[in-house]
């Protein structure tokens, strides 16, 4: 819906958030030039207007693939505490906390990095039970109960934030 007002604007670089969602049924080490598999209908809208928007020759865009968020008031634990039962307790985390995405969105500006995408996760992926029993307890929240075992065994790398932006992640989601 946008593509045809950014091309009249004359803006000639476009930055997109996006979601490593778009990996979706991807497993085991996912990098930047993994092919997205995309599951769900947000993951595949977000994969097709990133596609429009790296394919266009009007301007130059950027992709940032986001983990999911954490922030001062934003944790998925606060929606697990107390849960039990939960599944896939092995599957590894794939996070980010949000001073490390304007940290990231910041760099790509000042280094003036158009023309790629970025994976943008926390480097260290733990399990989930170990990961959300941790944080509950940070927290002074209840902790989940996870069940062993995990199908997705996805690890989204990073990449070229940390090789080619040469960022320094600064807050563990």
């Amino acid at each position: 819906t946008l593509l045809p007002y950014i091309k009249r604007s004359g803006i000639r670089k476009v930055m997109m958030i996006s979601s490593t969602s778009v990996y979706g049924k991807n497993t085991g080490i996912v990098s930047g030039e993994t092919i997205p598999l995309p599951e769900t209908p947000n993951a595949v809208a977000l994969l097709k207007a990133e596609k429009l928007l790296s394919d266009e020759q009007a301007f130059k865009s950027t992709i940032v693939r986001f983990g999911g968020l954490t922030g001062k008031e934003r944790h998925p634990v606060k929606y697990l505490s107390g849960k039990k039962g939960l599944t896939d307790g092995d599957t590894p985390v794939n996070l980010i906390h949000l001073n490390d995405c304007i940290g990231i969105i910041t760099t790509i500006l000042n280094k003036v990095a158009w023309g790629y995408t970025f994976n943008a996760v926390w480097p260290s992926h733990p399990p989930k039970r170990a990961y959300y029993r941790e944080k509950a307890e940070e927290y002074g929240l209840e902790p989940p109960t996870f069940l062993a075992g995990g199908e997705d065994d996805k690890i989204i790398t990073d990449g070229l934030v940390s090789t080619y932006l040469d960022y320094k992640y600064t807050t563990r989601p």
